[in-house]
């Protein structure tokens, strides 16, 4: 295949690649679920879930080699940094009370989820500069041996450090739900379904460093955030319904909290005079030599130490305590003209508010001294809303004695404010170019989704089939974000000299209707557009998504214990519309799959997928990951009930 990345104008080689290193995984899960019937009305459950996968690590597909611009072909182009292990663990009791009353049908359900990632990172991409290996030169001459790192070498120094990142997010949650169905005015068909939820994500973390197998101390923990996120939320949805109609509405509150520490990049100014400038740089020695040769008022009134503001750059602790609330109103009403038709149409308000990874986050990236994550306390809440209408149709004993035709029409559309993108060109305090400093930041412009939904199911019992397409309207997605989201702090050019004087960039500011010249800063926005939005970084949804459908035949043998069938997997090709070459080429990949009922307590499941070991990238996928989909993968499994 031709390298992905090489499209890019510009550049004129070719580079071949015949298959993807460093792709194996392993990956095995196990889950036990018990029943215990207390009453004929009440009932325990208990879930039990676990994942355990092993995998590479960073594995990177190289185009040419930094020292000479060669191509890198075949094996050559792919490097392994490390390897990985998570775990995931999932821990869940469930309770149902459902006695002879309309007014109770109760479910309470606690739960804990633990997610464990350790993954080791050697040592990434090293610097090189006019063909010289610069992290190796700093490391071997001593320039890394100090911690911190100089600020001039400490790209270079990083490039040369391995790090082995244990991360723990851990989820407790609990919720509670009643649905009432009663009579109001004397008609029937009111049903009230309400109830209380609570969640926390607690994250911690840790990372070790190394050179080559010895322990390096750093202060810094690389892109691990610390901290707890919690949502309560009470909630209440009222139903009435029908033969004919269908009628409802609901409320929900939410109650947010993010509290944690972090560090942030942030910058001092201390105001130098000429003297003191001119102090520092000469000595009182040859200060006296530039008076004996009649020089010193020459260099003296030099632009070099003209006075003024210096920046001293720094990071910072920063604890985090955010809360925020909101009322969440939702709508639906559905019409049955006929027995096989429904007519529906639903509107609603959600949000999500920002994650512990998007608040919290910052440090290197692994195997890449350049893209350094930041932290965004500021983040906000992205909010949305939404609306569907559509239809249902049923038919029966259309073909055969009790066969069944499902269909479904569906024109959705959602509008997402504050929608949250991972930048990559984000302007630091004190700064006045960011390229690298990535962050997630919140659009400044909607962002719409729309389009149709198609799916069909006829069900023969002896044999089936299934068919869904999504069809996306409209363009690519406008991107705006503030040019310094976490402000400019760039007061230089607002301060009086010593003389009282203020710069010409502060005066520009006040006559353009801003508070001052660092106000300006604050208050700008850049703006881009589909593939311009490439400078934003790694969104793959300022592209239009691209159409998607899956057709399922299957069939059903020997009084019904064996189900076996085959699925095709259809995804156009995807790109920003000035793009003249796709980002996500069209795939479309062929599965099998059977099951075969023993008896009531044991079901045998088998599956392939990928079968004709198709090499594609997932449609929407991470635009520079450029992470392949797995190839021809077996599976099999056994599902136990007693």
């Amino acid at each position: 295949m031709v390298g992905v990345q090489d499209g890019f104008e510009g550049r004129d080689n070719e580079q071949v690649v015949d298959r993807v290193k460093f792709t194996d995984q392993t990956q095995e899960s196990n889950l036990f679920k018990a029943r215990l019937n207390l009453t004929p009305d009440q009932a325990l459950q208990f879930t039990y879930l676990d994942t355990d996968i092993s995998y590479n690590n960073v594995s990177d597909r190289r185009v040419t080699n930094p020292s000479d611009g060669s191509v890198r072909d075949g094996d050559e182009a792919w490097q392994q940094y490390g390897n990985a292990e998570a775990a995931s663990q999932s821990i869940g009791l469930d309770y149902t009370f459902n006695p002879d009353s309309n007014w109770i049908d109760l479910e309470a359900r606690v739960y804990r989820v633990s997610t464990d990632n350790e993954r080791y990172t050697r040592e990434g991409r090293p610097v090189i500069t006019d063909g010289i290996n610069m992290t190796e030169e700093a490391w071997r001459t001593g320039r890394c041996d100090q911690v911190p790192f100089p600020d001039n070498w400490q790209s270079e120094c990083e490039a040369g450090l391995g790090s082995n990142a244990v991360t723990n997010i851990t989820t407790y949650g609990l919720a509670l739900e009643n649905t009432a169905r009663f009579t109001l005015g004397g008609v029937d068909g009111f049903r009230f379904n309400h109830g209380i939820e609570y969640f926390q994500d607690r994250g911690d973390s840790n990372t070790e460093y190394d050179r080559q197998g010895t322990a390096i101390t750093m202060a810094e923990n690389t892109l691990q955030p610390n901290g707890r996120r919690s949502i309560a939320s009470a909630f209440g949805n009222l139903v009435w319904e029908n033969d004919t109609w269908t009628l409802g509405g609901g409320l929900r509150y939410d109650y947010y909290r993010l509290k944690g520490d972090t560090r942030v990049p942030g910058v001092e100014w201390n105001y130098s005079t000429r003297q003191e400038q001119f102090d520092d740089y000469f000595s009182p020695d040859e200060q006296q030599m530039l008076r004996d040769m009649g020089l010193y008022d020459r260099y003296y009134n030099l632009n070099w130490f003209a006075p003024g503001w210096d920046p001293e750059y720094g990071y910072y602790e920063y604890e985090i305590n955010n809360r925020e609330d909101k009322l969440l109103p939702t709508l639906q009403a559905a019409y049955r003209p006929i027995n096989w038709l429904e007519l529906f149409a639903s509107w609603g308000e959600s949000w999500r508010p920002p994650a512990l990874t998007e608040s919290l986050m910052e440090g290197s990236h692994p195997g890449d001294p350049f893209a350094v994550m930041f932290p965004n306390p500021y983040a906000e809440s992205e909010t949305s809303r939404s609306w569907e209408v559509g239809f249902n149709t049923v038919f029966q004993d259309l073909l055969f004695d009790n066969d069944r035709l499902l269909s479904k029409v569906a024109y959705y559309d959602t509008r997402v404010d504050n929608y949250l993108i991972t930048s990559m060109v984000n302007i630091m305090p004190g700064h006045v170019a960011g390229l690298g400093r990535t962050m997630f930041v919140n659009n400044q412009v909607p962002m719409n989704f729309r389009g149709i939904e198609l799916e069909l199911d006829y069900d023969a019992r002896r044999w089936y089939t299934r068919l869904n397409y999504t069809h996306v309207l409209g363009g690519d997605q406008n991107f705006c974000q503030y040019a310094r989201p976490l402000g400019s702090h760039y007061p230089r050019h607002d301060m009086p000299d010593e003389e009282g004087n203020y710069s010409e960039q502060h005066q520009w500011a006040i006559d353009n209707g801003y508070d001052s010249y660092e106000d300006y800063l604050d208050q700008q926005i850049n703006c881009a557009v589909g593939g311009a939005a490439a400078q934003f970084g790694m969104n793959s949804a300022r592209n239009v998504p691209m159409d998607r459908g899956s057709w399922v035949v299957g069939m059903r043998l020997f009084d019904e214990k064996l189900d076996m069938g085959t699925r095709l997997n259809y995804s156009a090709e995807g790109k920003p519309e000035d793009f003249d070459y796709a980002i996500w080429p069209s795939y479309t990949t062929w599965d099998l799959y059977a099951s075969y009922r023993i008896n009531q307590n044991v079901l045998l499941r088998a599956s392939v997928e990928n079968l004709r070991d198709q090499n594609y990238v997932t449609g929407y996928s991470d635009i520079f990951s450029r992470t392949y989909a797995p190839g021809r993968t077996a599976m099999a499994g056994v599902e136990l009930q007693f």
